[in-house]
């Protein structure tokens, strides 16, 4: 008879020390991964935020993006009323952190850029999208891995700037545009 193709944990051979050194073997990869902290600890820090409307960005003006409702917000990193336009970190850690966005059609942008900041000051990911003289929607997005403390907070800013000197919106296009997020994907 032929050698089965089988994985070993499909091998009804096994005896309960195999299987038990095994989930060993797990756990170490797992406290590898994740320090102390468990995978639930890990993934239960998340926020992520949604605006209902267009807003209107004023031509070659840095503008921070408010955010009036959470997809998703599971430890109160995120308030719809006050600072609406941050996500503020409880629990310290690394995060992966983004914002995407989408303007309204336009063939004359030179430019839109959209950013994170921490702590309202320092920018810690930006993209540019240059424009392409093509009636289309221009789309920005960031995204970046960072340590926080406690208390540190995110928003996202974005800028555009096209030849006729026009606001323009950034608009509301429900599951994408405009979106920030947070998300805790490692312990200190």
């Amino acid at each position: 008879m032929g050698r089965s193709t089988l994985p070993r944990d499909y091998d009804i051979g096994r005896s309960l020390a195999d299987y038990l050194q095994r989930i060993m073997a797990l756990e170490r990869r797992l406290a590898a991964l994740f320090g102390s902290s468990t995978p639930q600890s890990v993934a239960t820090q998340f926020a992520r935020v949604t605006s209902t409307a267009n807003q209107s960005i004023t031509n070659n003006t840095q503008t921070t993006v408010a955010f009036d409702d959470e997809l998703y917000d599971n430890n109160d990193m995120h308030d719809n009323a006050v600072n609406n336009s941050r996500i503020t970190i409880n629990v310290p850690g690394i995060y992966t952190v983004g914002f995407n966005g989408e303007f309204a059609s336009g063939a004359d942008y030179n430019r839109v850029i959209g950013s994170i900041l921490v702590n309202g000051a320092t920018v810690i990911t930006r993209e540019q999208t240059p424009g392409t003289g093509v009636a289309a929607p221009p789309r920005v997005g960031a995204t970046t891995s960072r340590r926080f403390a406690a208390g540190d907070y995110i928003e996202a800013q974005v800028f555009q700037s096209n030849t006729a000197l026009a606001a323009r919106n950034l608009l509301f296009l429900s599951e994408y545009s405009p979106i920030m997020y947070a998300a805790r994907i490692g312990g200190n």
